[in-house]
């Protein structure tokens, strides 16, 4: 069983530091996720970090409510973010995503812009299931990010939003 305070308090010190190389992660170990950007993985990276940081000091509280979350977040993370869906917006959007091809929804999937809410939904203390491990920086253009998984499979989607919100362009899970 996940204890989401515990590795929120980990992973808010891994977010400033890099794990010692004898610290072992906790769950079911780490996935590394390939990033690639137009030249600045240093900022993307840092943008990343800050906005977890925000996540896990309202995360030790009563959870923010959507609005609330929308004073949190910084105004160019709720930039990038695409529009709010009501119940009928989603509806329509996922039966026409019935008809598309496994090529198609993927393509789809890595070009959609989250809504806020749906991101913050994934960050919740109980459907959370992974926490940022590490990231390292190859190239101006190239870096990778490493989380700690506590199951698996799991969904990673709030992470490559996370990551393509703060610039990449791609974020590949490396298998």
């Amino acid at each position: 069983m996940l204890d989401f305070t515990n590795a929120i308090e980990k992973e808010s010190v891994r977010l400033n530091t890099t794990p010692q190389a004898d610290v072992k992660p906790d769950g079911m170990g780490t996935l590394q996720f390939v990033c690639h950007t137009k030249g600045d993985s240093d900022k993307v990276v840092e943008k990343a970090k800050a906005v977890l940081t925000l996540v896990n000091e309202h995360s030790r509280k009563a959870w923010p409510n959507n609005d609330q979350w929308r004073g949190i977040l910084p105004e160019w993370f709720l930039a990038e973010c695409g529009p709010e869906l009501t119940v009928e917006q989603a509806e329509r959007q996922v039966e026409l995503e019935r008809h598309l091809s496994f090529e198609q929804r993927a393509a789809l999937e890595r070009e959609a812009r989250w809504s806020a809410a749906d991101w913050t939904y994934w960050l919740h203390p109980d459907q959370r299931l992974w926490f940022w491990w590490d990231a390292a920086l190859v190239t101006k253009n190239d870096f990778f990010v490493a989380i700690e998984t506590h199951e698996w499979p799991f969904p990673s989607g709030a992470l490559k939003w996370l990551l393509r919100a703060c610039g990449a362009d791609t974020v590949e899970a490396e298998m």
